[in-house]
């Protein structure tokens, strides 16, 4: 999930837990249960939401709540960036240990025509 909804895999998970689960014949209602809870769980959600923003305004710390929303934000790019890195050592480990692995197949290979 990207925090702004549900992701691909998220919903996946959610058909396959629905077909599972649910006759076809209850399905248009399972569906319209879960759109309705999701909307009331959305709805409150954003009233809390907007409660906490106003209490930030009243308590007077909205300037350090955009502060921390901001460092934050950047831990979130760095943590990324982070992951990226990581992603391309291990590809490039892999890489090499399949290459190892085919040059000692090889070399098998040679030993055994021999």
């Amino acid at each position: 999930m990207n925090g702004n909804g549900l992701g691909i895999s998220e919903l996946l998970v959610l058909l396959v837990v629905i077909l599972v689960f649910i006759k076809p014949a209850d399905m248009p209602k399972a569906v319209r249960l879960i759109g309705k809870v999701w909307a009331k769980f959305y709805l409150y959600f954003s009233m809390f939401k907007r409660e906490f923003r106003r209490l930030e305004n009243e308590i007077g710390i909205e300037d350090e709540m955009k502060e921390i929303r901001a460092i934050n934000a950047q831990l979130k790019g760095e943590v990324v960036s982070l992951r990226n890195s990581v992603n391309i050592i291990e590809k490039k480990e892999i890489d090499e240990m399949k290459s190892n692995a085919d040059k000692s197949i090889d070399q098998d290979n040679k030993s055994k025509e021999k």
